[in-house]
């Protein structure tokens, strides 16, 4: 039987933090960069995600709140990828519908079990 990848939909307004990914991520899991704009992704119906990885540094705080009213992802786990360290702003994070947090000096060391730890377990 086959085993499939799962969907991870990175979305950015850069590329920096993306190209930043450790290579060994996409062997693991089919990884789609979306470029963003606008104030709300395009999200593809035929290829919706199992998690959403989302750079907050370059789209800003209120990109999590427009994710969050996506009905075709609203349920989808989100990491938020930022440069905050001091715990109560995590915890907002966290709060206001993202998942899990990891911090952008941490990408390389610790993005695998983040993902790993978010993904449902059938995929």
């Amino acid at each position: 039987m086959k085993k499939y990848k799962s969907i991870v939909l990175f979305l950015s307004s850069s590329t920096k933090i993306y190209n930043a990914i450790p290579n060994e991520i996409f062997e693991n899991w089919d990884i789609y960069f979306s470029k963003t704009y606008n104030d709300r992704p395009l999200i593809n119906k035929s290829l919706i995600p199992q998690l959403i990885i989302l750079d907050t540094y370059n789209l800003g705080f209120d990109f999590l709140f427009l994710l969050k009213q996506i009905s075709e992802i609203d349920k989808c786990p989100i990491l938020v990828i930022d440069e905050y360290d001091q715990e109560v702003l995590i915890n907002t994070i966290i709060k206001n519908g993202a998942s899990s947090y990891i911090q952008l000096s941490e990408i390389s060391q610790h993005l695998e079990n983040k993902i790993k730890n978010l993904l449902p377990t059938n995929h």
